[in-house]
């Protein structure tokens, strides 16, 4: 179980994107994972689109929960979902996430 703060905020998110415990399928892609710097963008539409499409296989209808780590795979499974009414919920960024795992001046930062 997450700290109150934590569970607050993720039961806040989930209300907000209409997710019910149990009734909704999720997919990850981790488009930086391990020494990768950079994903051709064709590569992560495809796999992107993949992940929405396994999802919903598994419980047809639901809503889609898509997260990543980059936000043009964000984008993408957002707009996926649009364009073939979908639903697909996702925090939405305004950039891509820091990797605190390429940083080499990670322990620079200010802490959040």
């Amino acid at each position: 179980t997450p700290v109150p703060r934590l569970a607050a905020s993720i039961d806040e998110q989930m209300k907000s994107h209409g997710l019910v415990p149990g009734e909704y399928a999720s997919a990850h892609f981790r488009v930086m994972y391990g020494n990768r710097k950079w994903r051709d963008p064709l590569e992560t539409i495809n796999v992107t689109v993949n992940g929405i499409n396994c999802a919903s296989n598994l419980l047809p209808g639901a809503p889609v929960y898509f997260a990543a780590d980059v936000k043009f795979a964000v984008d993408v499974a957002i707009e996926y979902g649009k364009q073939n009414s979908l639903p697909v919920a996702s925090l939405e960024f305004n950039e891509s996430p820091s990797h605190f795992d390429k940083d080499d001046d990670w322990r620079l930062r200010n802490e959040s």
